[in-house]
């Protein structure tokens, strides 16, 4: 029998890295580790929701769902989509929302 523990992919990232420990067709599990001060870049996805939950630090989560036939690289994001996520919290990203991270 072959064992089922393996060791997890890192990505290094400008703004820290990820630790990729699911990659498979239909599902990606993943920790990202920001550094203070960096932010990752503006994120949509058409085809994938996510949920995540933040473990240490604080968070300036900018976000916002689109509505119907909004497109993602013509909206204005202003501070009311801004929000202050602290540890303890998840937040659910569906699919069709503009999103960023900023530690």
């Amino acid at each position: 029998m072959s064992s089922p523990l393996f060791q997890p992919k890192i990505v290094e990232k400008p703004w820290g890295r990820e630790v990729w420990f699911a990659d498979q067709k239909n599902y990606a599990g993943k920790i990202l580790e920001v550094k203070a001060g960096k932010r990752l870049s503006l994120q949509y996805h058409e085809r994938k929701t996510e949920t995540l939950y933040l473990m240490s630090g604080k968070v300036r989560l900018t976000y916002r769902t689109l509505s119907s036939g909004e497109s993602h690289t013509s909206v204005k994001l202003g501070s009311e989509h801004e929000f202050i996520w602290e540890p303890g919290y998840s937040v659910h990203i569906p699919v069709h929302t503009i999103h960023r991270f900023e530690a």
